[in-house]
């Protein structure tokens, strides 16, 4: 069943015919429970990859939605036959795009015949091209499936050349446009494979520095991780990669991942602090001084890493949290002991500046303008409201603000903004929380102090504490207790003096409700024009020097914390407050009766 090519189909038609397709094949994958356990056994289970790739199945319907002028078109670009069966029935459907984003050719692998397939007339290209933008060092494997597999367990550095004879000279040249610094040939542990590998190291890839990589006798990357699993896989294609820390004199730990090297000095925890020093090693360079606790700092590191290593942002998240979980473990038995931060002496400048800023009649707009400069774009409402919270702390009673979101919103971001400009001594910071613990904190711990709770799901158990923090205003226990003198049950008291702000973020819609009920509930803006706002930041913020905007954002933070210690209750009393009430209710009931 030949395709039939007698009529040229113009390359623009050709992008819109196969893009149509490719969404049907795509919702087809979702619909196909053959397809998708398919993918799970070979190991590739990750929905954002899947997603990324626009992975589909061919379930043969195609055709039914199509038109008779489509159809004939679809058979001239060779995604039907003539008798309108569809070339890539079966089979899991994986596109390949040029640099541009434009569609390549179609790569089918049939999921019950060891076979793959290709639109005819076109080249085959490289899977994932991109990767040769963000990357110096490139694996380069066999197959898109192959591909899939490496990006999986955490090598997002890989293309896929669709076969031995795959690479041609055209593509090459990409290689050198984006200054590859390294390739390592992957290919199959078969005869062609490694024979395809010596050849395209001696002539192709000649002026390249290339390492080639052996697998066992009859296997591929993705057979090799479907039967000995990833630890295996990552030991024969990165033996440096992913390895266990190790100690040395000079520096608290090392952490290989991928092709870096982090190594980690002066690690010092205290209560709402987890300081250390970054150096970050391999095809570039990079030493940072930070807070592990600080969202600001974390999101800092990523962003250099990214732009110094050409790293995707996902991939470097997870390195910096695997890096904080490496830390803290570490400070458990070596850091610092915890030590409460000492009340803050300001100078009479410092004490001017901060009067001049209070009393300045433009103070809203001027706080909102602050937390912009110090990198928190957009939500002005959210903004003036959690600084407002976070300023009751002061009050007999304080507020409580519920920060609600999808994760990866910037929920915990809007969070870190708003208690950077809170006085030190008087914030509590907390990103994990038992269920009694705060019962058992000294009396005056959290007394005119913000409790700051980084993720809701962390402080589910504690919820009946916090309740009882915002509405009694302290919390009380008593424990049985035996006397070490007369060997008699005693009973111990411990009372836990308030008031306290509240401030926590949550991704869980269905929150406590007597929890909600007792908090200002906001939610965070993820509309487009916001994201277009936030990457148009980013740009800006590359072109400005990075050292002056940290002492500027460091000057407004000490502005505000220090505006902040000067703040004192003030009770207010409205005269007026009985006839706004009454007016109030006179205009609700004539509403009612007309």
């Amino acid at each position: 069943m030949a395709s039939t090519t007698e009529t040229k189909i113009p390359e623009n038609k050709f992008q819109q015919l196969v893009s149509r397709a490719l969404e049907i094949y795509e919702k087809n994958f979702t619909e196909s429970a053959q397809a998708r356990k398919y993918l799970e056994s070979r190991g590739i289970t990750n929905q954002n990859i899947i997603a990324k790739h626009k992975i589909g199945f061919c379930s043969g319907k195609l055709k039914d939605t199509l038109s008779t002028d489509v159809k004939l078109d679809l058979r001239n670009i060779g995604i039907l036959y003539k008798n309108d069966v569809e070339r890539f029935f079966d089979h899991l459907i994986i596109p390949i795009f040029d640099m541009d984003g434009r569609i390549i050719t179609i790569y089918g692998r049939h999921i019950n015949q060891k076979r793959h397939s290709f639109l005819p007339d076109r080249p085959t290209g490289i899977w994932n091209i991109k990767a040769l933008k963000l990357y110096p060092e490139i694996f380069i494997v066999e197959s898109p499936i192959c591909g899939l597999t490496l990006e999986s367990i955490g090598f997002p550095n890989v293309v896929a050349i669709n076969g031995v004879n795959g690479l041609s000279e055209n593509d090459v040249k990409f290689f050198k446009t984006f200054k590859t610094q390294k390739i390592i040939l992957l290919l199959d542990g078969d005869a062609p494979g490694r024979n395809t590998a010596k050849r395209l190291k001696e002539e192709k890839l000649s002026g390249f520095n290339v390492e080639i990589r052996n697998l066992p006798d009859g296997h591929d990357p993705n057979s090799i991780l479907v039967q000995f699993g990833k630890e295996k896989l990552v030991e024969l294609i990165n033996p440096a990669s992913d390895t266990d820390s190790k100690e040395t004199s000079d520096i608290n730990f090392v952490l290989n991942i991928g092709r870096k090297t982090y190594k980690v000095y002066g690690i010092e925890r205290a209560q709402r602090k987890l300081k250390a020093v970054v150096r970050v090693e391999g095809a570039s360079l990079h030493i940072e001084t930070m807070d592990f606790y600080q969202s600001r700092d974390r999101k800092k590191l990523c962003q250099e890493i990214c732009r110094k290593f050409n790293d995707i942002p996902e991939t470097v998240e997870a390195e910096v949290d695997k890096l904080m979980l490496k830390c803290e473990e570490y400070a458990k038995t070596k850091a610092t002991q915890p030590v409460e931060p000492s009340p803050y002496t300001m100078t009479e400048k410092e004490r001017l500046e901060a009067v001049a800023f209070g009393k300045n009649p433009d103070l809203i707009k001027l706080i909102t303008q602050d937390f912009e400069k110090c990198g928190l774009i957009g939500e002005e409402a959210n903004k003036i409201l959690g600084y407002i919270v976070m300023s009751s702390r002061k009050l007999p009673s304080p507020l409580a603000l519920l920060i609600l979101s999808s994760s990866g919103a910037g929920k915990s971001a809007l969070q870190d903004a708003i208690v950077d400009f809170c006085p030190d001594e008087d914030l509590v910071k907390i990103t994990n929380l038992s269920g009694k613990a705060l019962f058992y904190k000294n009396t005056k711990s959290l007394a005119q102090k913000v409790l700051a709770l980084e993720e809701g799901a962390g402080a589910e158990d504690a919820f009946y504490a916090i309740r009882s923090l915002i509405s009694a205003g302290e919390l009380y226990t008593e424990t049985t207790i035996k006397d070490p003198a007369t060997g008699k049950l005693v009973t111990m008291q411990n009372k836990v003096e308030g008031p306290t702000a509240i401030l926590y973020t949550t991704s869980n819609p269905a929150t406590d409700p007597e929890m909600a009920s007792r908090c200002f509930i906001v939610g965070i803006d993820e509309s487009r024009e916001q994201t277009r706002k936030i990457l148009q930041f980013q740009k800006e913020s590359h072109l400005e020097d990075e050292k002056i905007k940290d002492i500027e954002r460091e000057a407004i933070i000490k502005k505000h914390k220090n505006f902040q210690r000067l703040l004192k209750p003030i009770a207010i009393k409205n005269p007026y407050s009985t006839a706004l009430c009454v007016r109030a209710c006179t205009n609700f009931t004539s509403k009612l009766h007309k």
